[in-house]
């Protein structure tokens, strides 16, 4: 069980090209995602019930940091390698419920 400001955060290691990762906190919790960095090229999403959102890219390494983005279980972010190899994702945020 998490606590409130308690710390978000994960890692995928060798994310295959083509594959997505979700920074998505579990059911019953809400969270602020503040880094996510990245050692490839990436698009990122922003995944609602009906919708699939791209609001960024980066064609290298690299990272997206000071960022205010809240999720939670349904509205979520997503990473999607398209670097043409595989990548390392990782994301540091805080619960806020």
């Amino acid at each position: 069980m998490v606590s409130q400001g308690d710390k978000f955060c994960g890692e995928s290691a060798s994310l295959a090209n083509g594959a997505t990762f979700n920074i998505q906190p579990g059911s019953s919790n809400e969270a602020t995602v503040h880094n996510i960095r990245y050692s490839g090229a990436v698009q990122l999403f922003f995944v609602t019930p009906n919708t699939l959102i791209q609001y960024d890219y980066d064609t290298g390494a690299g990272g997206r940091l000071s960022l205010v983005e809240d999720v939670n279980y349904t509205y979520y972010i997503q990473v999607k390698n398209v670097s043409g190899t595989t990548v390392n994702i990782s994301f540091i945020g805080v619960y806020t419920k």
